[in-house]
């Protein structure tokens, strides 16, 4: 079977240690969101089709997980 699918996307931006001057102790700080098994395009609706013929329906779908976070460098 043939699809197309996103497992793993991460976007971020980071502010760079210029932004906060000097006498901040703060030396970078980033924002992130990601996500992982965001979506599938495939024409089996029916089962995943990474798992192969001999799973047939007896898997769970692929769970889609979401995150986000701050990262701090002092």
């Amino acid at each position: 079977a043939a699809f197309l699918r996103l497992k793993n996307l991460e976007i971020g931006y980071t502010i760079p240690q210029k932004v906060f001057g000097a006498g901040f102790p703060v030396k970078g700080l980033r924002f992130y969101i990601g996500g992982y098994n965001l979506f599938t395009i495939s024409g089996i609706k029916e089962i995943d089709p990474e798992t192969g013929n001999n799973a047939g329906s007896s898997t769970y779908p692929q769970m889609r997980i979401f995150n986000a976070g701050v990262k701090l460098t002092f």
